[in-house]
């Protein structure tokens, strides 16, 4: 028994085996890759793209290295998320027009330049300081009453550092400064940050409190303003702090000295190292900016220049811990994305819409533990029947900042209500729909004499009265970590806010349960999307932007013909035919705003979409329903075409077939990920908001039970 590709059919008559069919399926799989001239697999790791122009093939080790980079400088990849106090990895050095990845991705970024002269840490002599021991060249420092001993100079995992031992006799909080203190210029409004790498040598000492960076505001002649960070506490993992700040200080400020305190509540003795301050124009810290050995003057950066391959977003986001998007699905490690990098992650490639987290602060920032110690920034709770709560305490886990809250007490009926937000906080109006997601997790205690959770949102007028109190399903947090879900149409005439809370409502009898509660989200759409996170420390809405990934098809499109192939993960439904990213596009053909070769999904509708939009506006479409597929399945949707003819098959669907309508011509086109749609009428921009697991183009037409396999 033999595969015959070009009819799709097996070539002995006798009914194959189960076994069979598998084998067969694979062969197919393989011919098919194998004749395709882009095979971009997500899920595997495996892309390909054949070089039409030359007839050169090539495999490609990651999705990112289908672009090309010109960059004019060296460049460093720190393997860090861009967020205040998570760890780095091995420091890795580019030469020019080499493109910057590591394990968080490739990191594209503009021109920049370290105001610090010396970030590099030579010129350091051990010993005590004013006793032989010198800092590295152009730093100083004030010992506040602590002796300070520098104990090596060196490099870690391509980190060059200074190490210190500092030793205080009672609470004390010594700086170290990186620069002289009318050296670095700078005028008010200016928007500067500065970022240093620090890790503690041994354990960490009880009264050493963690480290401070300043950016010290100073007139032509006098000190103005310290601008002191928050504590950020330090352990023995290697880790990049950041402090963005808008010069404003009272006076014409005309310098900035940029430093790091290191605070101590009492006496003791602490070893850190400090590793390659940068102080930058901007409010986002970047990849260090480090001079070659023996270079004078301030280190800068080139910008990347990116060719073929496009990945625009101007923001951070997350792998969503590679959620299923279901209410209560598991949410695995969370991890960030630097702004321009695409989310690759297990499932596929994360393709995510822009939105608003109208949460301020979602990360748990001013928790404090006790009984019942102090809430987040702006959460609060209501209490009935006799339950309390306790702040347990807040971190990080599995990459998600969290806060541990207990419920306590001897209880007749009642209920602990969160409230994430205060209660006119959140604009909102009638007709508006909302979703509301947060993770779930029991951390501690019993279940018993808890009846269930849910999540509400609640609609106010302008002066804070409730008018509708929206709850979703009941449902009861495990010992995993899980994200829940629910989804609001306001509905009463005078809504002004709406305020989004979590219940736990117990029965009669002792309570004893700790639950955590991390990444709450709360968004102006008709379904959830990866969690948008602020930086550490930052309170306000966050705004991610979308993502828009897209290939130039000038080395592997021909045009006239082909067959373009797209695998996903289904999104979740929407609520209103309106939705601006309702009709979830895989993969979009595009010349230009209004025509081209599209495969996507309605998720209002259920359908599986296929549009051929030609020169002259002129379309060929169809739709076909999804069947019993639902959130998180497996969908594949393919499309062939020549100068006559067209097909289409969609997993679950059964196939359409057409005529191309006369003169109808598709040039060559770019190839948009996940995003775009034809026409003027339907959204231009509609993001798939789940996992793109595969995209594959043939230059030539498929047969129409190929189609049907590669959608099976």
């Amino acid at each position: 028994m033999s595969l015959n590709l070009a009819t799709g059919s097996f070539s002995s008559g006798a009914h194959p085996t189960t076994h069979e069919v598998r084998r067969l399926a694979r062969e197919m799989a393989r011919q098919l890759a194998a004749g395709a001239s882009l095979d971009l697999r997500f899920v595997d790791g495996l892309y390909y793209r054949k070089d039409v122009a030359t007839g050169d093939d090539e495999l490609l080790p990651a999705f990112e290295l289908l672009a090309t980079c010109s960059r004019a400088s060296l460049k460093y990849y720190p393997n860090w998320s861009g967020r205040s106090g998570d760890p780095v990895g091995r420091l890795i050095k580019f030469g020019v027009d080499q493109r910057a990845t590591g394990d968080l991705g490739p990191l594209d970024e503009g021109v920049g330049e370290n105001l610090i002269e010396y970030e590099r840490t030579e010129g350091a002599v051990l010993g005590v300081l004013g006793s032989g021991g010198e800092l590295p060249t152009g730093w100083g420092a004030s010992t506040d009453g602590t002796t300070i001993e520098v104990t090596d100079a060196g490099s870690e995992r391509g980190w060059r550092h200074v190490e210190l031992e500092i030793v205080a006799s009672g609470a004390a909080s010594p700086i170290i400064y990186f620069a002289g203190a009318a050296e670095i210029a700078a005028a008010t409004g200016n928007e500067r940050t500065l970022s240093v790498t620090a890790r503690a040598v041994g354990s960490v000492i009880a009264n050493f409190s963690g480290i401070q960076l300043r950016q010290d505001e100073r007139t032509a002649s006098a000190f103005v303003s310290p601008n002191t960070k928050a504590v950020e506490a330090v352990t023995t993992e290697l880790a990049r702090y950041g402090h963005p700040v808008t010069l404003s200080g009272g006076g014409t400020v005309a310098y900035v000295r940029p430093a790091a305190q290191l605070t101590f509540s009492g006496a003791g003795t602490q070893r850190i190292r400090l590793s390659m301050p940068q102080l930058e124009t901007g409010l986002v810290a970047t990849s260090p900016m480090i001079k070659e050995f023996g270079e004078t003057g301030t280190a800068t950066r080139a910008a990347d220049v990116i060719s073929r391959l496009t990945i625009s977003r101007a923001s951070r986001k997350s792998n969503a811990g590679e959620w299923d998007f279901k209410s209560g699905g598991v949410y695995g490690h969370h991890i960030e994305f630097a702004p321009g990098v695409a989310a690759l992650t297990g499932k596929g490639l994360l393709v995510d819409p822009a939105t608003t987290n109208w949460i301020r602060n979602p990360l748990g920032v001013g928790a404090a533990a006790g009984s019942p110690g102090t809430l987040p920034t702006h959460w609060l709770t209501q209490l009935s029947g006799g339950v309390s709560v306790d702040v347990v305490g807040s971190g990080k886990s599995a990459g998600a900042r969290y806060v541990d809250l207990r419920v306590h007490g001897a209880v007749t009926p009642g209920v602990a209500t969160i409230y994430l937000e205060s209660s006119s906080s959140v604009p909102a109006l009638q007709n508006e729909i909302w979703t509301m997601a947060t993770g779930l997790q029991v951390v501690g205690g019993t279940a018993a004499n808890i009846n269930y959770v849910n999540l509400g949102q609640v609609e106010r007028s302008d002066a804070g009265v409730a008018l509708a109190v929206n709850n979703s399903a009941s449902f009861m947090p495990d010992h995993q970590h899980r994200r829940w879900v629910q989804t609001v149409t306001m509905s009463n005439g005078s809504t002004a806010y709406v305020q989004p809370r979590i219940d736990i409502r117990t029965g009669t009898g002792d309570v004893d349960i700790t639950v955590r509660i991390f990444l709450p989200q709360l968004e102006k759409k008709s379904y959830a999307t990866s969690p948008a996170m602020p930086l550490d420390g930052v309170i306000g809405a966050t705004t991610r932007a979308a993502d828009k990934i897209t290939l130039t098809g000038d080395v592997w499109l021909t045009g006239g013909r082909g067959t373009l192939f797209a695998e996903g993960v289904v999104p979740q439904a929407v609520a209103s035919s309106a939705d601006p990213d309702r009709a979830g596009t895989l993969a979009f053909l595009r010349p230009n705003t209004s025509r081209g070769i599209v495969v996507g999904l309605d998720r209002f509708e259920d359908e599986a979409e296929f549009s051929l939009r030609a020169e002259d506006y002129t379309t060929n479409s169809a739709t076909r329903p999804l069947g019993d597929l639902s959130v998180g399945d497996r969908i594949a949707l393919a499309l062939a075409w020549d100068g006559d003819t067209w097909s289409a098959s969609a997993t679950g669907a059964t196939q359409v077939v057409g005529s191309v309508l006369s003169g109808d011509e598709f040039p060559d086109q770019d190839l948009q990920l996940g995003w775009g749609w034809p026409g003027g009428g339907s959204p231009n921009d509609a993001n798939l908001s789940s996992y793109l697991r595969r995209v594959s183009f043939w230059d030539y037409r498929l047969s129409n039970a190929a189609l049907e396999d590669l959608a099976a």
